[in-house]
C-alpha cells in the first residue's frame, strides 16, 4: 500500500483497481469525452413522441499513443518541476514549468536497450548560466525538481522500425536513482520503484503492475480478471511509470 500525495481526483481514479464495470466505463468516458469529442461519428436518430431526436449510438475514436494522453490528462501533475529565474536587474523571467515527460536520452536508450535506462535519464537539478531570452543574457538559472512519481516514455524506434523495441518485463530497472541539488546548496539521491509499465499489443494498451514484493500483476480490460504475470513476459512497452521509494 502507499499514499497517493495528490490532490488531483482523476489521479485517485487511475490507482485505484476496480476492474473492468459499467460504472468505470462510464467515468471512462466522461474523462476522454473532453479530449476526442471530435472524433464523434454522426449517427442515425430517433424521435420520441415528443419529436425529440436521439442518437441510436454514440461512437469515438480514441485510439493515442498512451505517452501523448499521458501529457494531456497529467499536465497538472507532471514527472518534473521546473523553475526559471533570471538575477538581471529589472529582468521578468522568473516562471514556473510542468514537465509531464521525464526527460530521457532515447539516442542512447535505442543503443544500449532498456536495461540501461538509469544511465540514459536527462536530468540536471541545477543548471547556471543559461541564455535568457526575456533580457538576452547568459544569468538564467533553471531548477528542476522530480515530482513523487515519474513517467517515462517507452515508445521508442529506430527509422528501420515499426513497431519499436520489446523487451521482458525482468529487463526493466527496478529502481532508478535521481540525483538532486537543493535550494541551500545540500543534495541527495532519491530513489524511484518500478511499478507500473504500459504495453501495447495490436493497437491496444495492457497494464502490467509489479507488486512492492517483485509480483507482476496485468491488469486488460479484454479479460474478466487480472492476471498474474511472469517477470520474463515478453512486452512492448510504451512507458514505464517509478514512484518515490519510501523506507
Amino acid at each position: 500500500m502507499w499514499r497517493v500525495p495528490s490532490t488531483d481526483n482523476f489521479f485517485f481514479f487511475v490507482c485505484r483497481c476496480y476492474g473492468a464495470t459499467k460504472d468505470i466505463y462510464q467515468k471512462r468516458f466522461d474523462i476522454l469525452y473532453p479530449i476526442y469529442k471530435k472524433t464523434e461519428k454522426v449517427q442515425g436518430q430517433i424521435k420520441n413522441k415528443n419529436c425529440d431526436a436521439t442518437p441510436i449510438s454514440r461512437t469515438f475514436f480514441c485510439q493515442d499513443n498512451i505517452s501523448a494522453l499521458w501529457t494531456r490528462l497529467f499536465a497538472d501533475e507532471p514527472s518534473v518541476f521546473e523553475k526559471n529565474y533570471c538575477p538581471t536587474l529589472n529582468c521578468k523571467n522568473n516562471n514556473m514549468k510542468n514537465v509531464v515527460l521525464f526527460p530521457t536520452d532515447y539516442k542512447t536508450l535505442i543503443q544500449r536497450g532498456f536495461g540501461s535506462l538509469q544511465k540514459t535519464l536527462d536530468f540536471d537539478s541545477v543548471i547556471y548560466n543559461m541564455h535568457c531570452n526575456y533580457c538576452d543574457g547568459n544569468s538564467r538559472i533553471r531548477r528542476r525538481s522530480p515530482n513523487f512519481m515519474i513517467y517515462i516514455e517507452l515508445d521508442i524506434k529506430t527509422r528501420q522500425q515499426k513497431e519499436g523495441q520489446e523487451c521482458k518485463l525482468r529487463e526493466l530497472p527496478v529502481y532508478l536513482t535521481v540525483p538532486v541539488t537543493n535550494e541551500d546548496g545540500s543534495s541527495q539521491d532519491l530513489r524511484y520503484r518500478l511499478c507500473a509499465v504500459a504495453g501495447y499489443s495490436s493497437a491496444h494498451y495492457i497494464a502490467y503492475c509489479r507488486r512492492a514484493s517483485g509480483r507482476w500483476v496485468s491488469y486488460n480490460d479484454l479479460m474478466k480478471k487480472a492476471e498474474p504475470t511472469a517477470d520474463s513476459h515478453k512486452v512492448l512497452p510504451h512507458g514505464a511509470l517509478y514512484i518515490k521509494n519510501i523506507q
